[in-house]
């Protein structure tokens, strides 16, 4: 059965510090990148692939594919990369049975505040990680393995 060891928020999609600490953290032998643009992308997927260590599959999924690759059967363990928040809330929309979530990097951008070393939020943002914890789903930030997790409410100081 295929089981999702982490999902993380990551604008990078698959960057060095994913392939190099978080593969090896979540002992994950498939990444499986949900995100729409990467997925109409083909260079993307390649650029992606020789990214990998070797041993880790990819999967680059349409949001809209994600719950169907999810409910085939399979032995893969999942290191899970979205995008951004806007994807995440739209995979729990569609059904997906998410707990915890790692925010690892949101850019800065025109009307983004700071709230951690890579966490920049505007007001659609933090709407969404309201709706999201009021869901249930646990939210924190952790650069890398070896931080502390650190709840998202936390740093938006609220209980």
């Amino acid at each position: 059965m295929r089981e999702v060891k982490l999902i993380r928020i990551d604008e990078r999609l698959i960057h060095g510090q994913i392939v190099t600490t978080w593969t090896k953290a979540s002992s994950c032998n498939t990444i499986v990148v949900a995100d729409d643009k990467a997925a109409n992308d083909p260079l993307s997927e390649t650029l992606f692939k020789l990214a990998l260590p070797r041993g880790v599959k990819l999967k680059v999924l349409k949001l809209d594919d994600v719950q169907n690759y999810l409910n085939q059967s399979g032995d893969e363990k999942i290191l899970f990369i979205v995008g951004n928040l806007d994807s995440l809330s739209k995979l729990v929309d569609l059904g997906m049975d998410i707990k915890e979530v790692n925010v690892g990097n949101i850019s800065q951008a025109t009307g983004k505040k700071q709230y951690y070393k890579s966490i920049f939020l505007n007001e659609s943002d933090l709407f969404l990680i309201d709706e999201l914890l009021n869901k249930g789903i646990d939210l924190f930030v952790q650069v890398v393995p070896s931080d502390s997790k650190i709840p998202i409410q936390k740093l938006l100081n609220r209980k």
